[in-house]
């Protein structure tokens, strides 16, 4: 029981350096998705990126949306162990447009944790211990650039070029964050009175490593065609994760072959979009894997419910199905479910269950932009008229001077 739930730690706490000639070696933070709608799509969202997970799949995508948006989900993943972990996540994203010239700004909290219920703390059973948990704090903007792109052509055409569609850029600011909960077991080398290294020792323990990444997208939309085209390229700066600082050398990694980076990732994606109907297709490419994700997504009832399916396969094992429903209220509120189920690997549980609520509100950047103008129009006629009468009252003056002047 317990030998499993290490397996899990350590396949975590790799960056750190336990198995560095494995290609597995990079396992912090998995792109295990966010929102129920994308992963019920198999995961495929940068081609799409039309609602507030963009900011998780392709930030670009935020600068196309013309409403504020909230949302949040929450799922329980790989339901069933039988050595009492449990394995949660949730996010939680706000977008907010301001206007086509400034963009879209959001925020979004991402957070993975793995819970025992058989853990031993100085020789004491604990009720549940966290054993390990990640978070990221995204700060998030994207903006249309159709009319920047259209420049260059307008100056080559004189003036009649123009983009054909719709294209906007994006970027993520991630404050990333990964922690270890320490028990008697994780702590000790079997067979050794010592700590285990990865952790420090006696005199220096460290179970969190913080550290910040950056992500960048484009998205372009062909109007005619109805297709998009995503990309994503995934923590540029590939951060160092290692709980040991970047001098230290944990003895099991091999001279010149120290994976303690999160590495950088490239995700590109299309999608052709019908007005009930989306198909999704996305290719991933990050530290040497290739990982395909396809989904169809199709609403009836005049798009207030929806039906999903998806389908990945890759890299490491990766092979798994994914289905998923949608209730929307009103054009404002939006229920959506997917239940994932792993075709290899994983045996005997019941798969991955994960739930989101989406709330839309506010003026549509548009109308929002036209009642700015209207405002500024009418503070203008508000103005002229002010100016009109002061100019009048000092001619009424100036007349009366010169009627009683001549009167004289």
């Amino acid at each position: 029981m317990k030998q499993f739930v290490t397996k899990i730690i350590i396949a975590l706490a790799i960056t750190a350096g336990l198995l560095a000639p494995a290609r597995e070696a990079y396992a912090d933070f998995e792109d295990i998705g966010v929102g129920a709608r994308p992963i019920a799509m198999g995961n495929a969202f940068v081609g799409l990126a039309d609602d507030a997970n963009s900011i998780y799949y392709n930030p670009a995508g935020l600068g196309l949306l013309t409403r504020n948006e909230l949302t949040g989900t929450y799922g329980k993943l790989f339901m069933g162990l039988t050595d009492g972990s449990g394995i949660s996540n949730g996010f939680i994203g706000y977008v907010h447009p301001l206007n086509k010239k400034i963009g879209t700004v959001g925020v979004g909290w991402l957070n993975l944790s793995l819970t025992d219920s058989n853990a031993f703390v100085d020789g004491k059973e604990a009720e549940s211990i966290t054993r390990y948990a990640e978070n990221a704090f995204i700060v998030s903007f994207g903006r249309d650039i159709t009319d920047l792109a259209s420049t260059p052509l307008k100056k080559l055409f004189k003036g009649k070029g123009k983009l054909p569609g719709s294209m906007s850029v994006g970027l993520n600011m991630k404050f990333m964050m990964k922690s270890f909960g320490l028990d008697d077991y994780s702590m000790e080398v079997p067979g050794k009175d010592v700590y285990d290294p990865v952790f420090g020792d006696e005199n220096n323990l460290r179970s969190v490593k913080v550290f910040t990444s950056y992500d960048a997208g484009l998205l372009y939309k062909l109007d005619n065609f109805r297709t998009s085209f995503g990309l994503a390229v995934i923590d540029i700066n590939s951060p160092y994760t290692a709980l040991q600082t970047k001098d230290e050398q944990h003895p099991d990694v091999e001279p010149g072959k120290d994976l303690r980076r999160l590495p950088a990732g490239l995700r590109v994606g299309a999608a052709y979009r019908e007005p009930l109907m989306n198909i999704v297709f996305d290719m991933k490419l990050k530290a040497g894997d290739v990982d395909l994700h396809m989904g169809i997504e199709r609403w009836f009832h005049g798009r207030d419910m929806a039906l999903r399916a998806g389908y990945n396969h890759g890299s490491r094992g990766l092979n798994n199905i994914t289905v998923g429903a949608c209730y929307k209220y009103a054009n404002k509120y939006q229920f959506d479910y997917v239940f994932l189920y792993p075709l290899s690997g994983f045996k005997n549980m019941y798969g991955s269950h994960r739930m989101s609520f989406t709330v839309r509100f506010g003026e549509i950047t548009e109308e929002r932009e036209i009642r700015s103008q209207a405002e500024k129009i009418t503070r203008g006629i508000r103005k002229a008229k002010k100016v009109k009468t002061e100019k009048m009252k000092r001619l009424d003056q100036l007349r009366n001077k010169f009627l009683q002047g001549v009167r004289k």
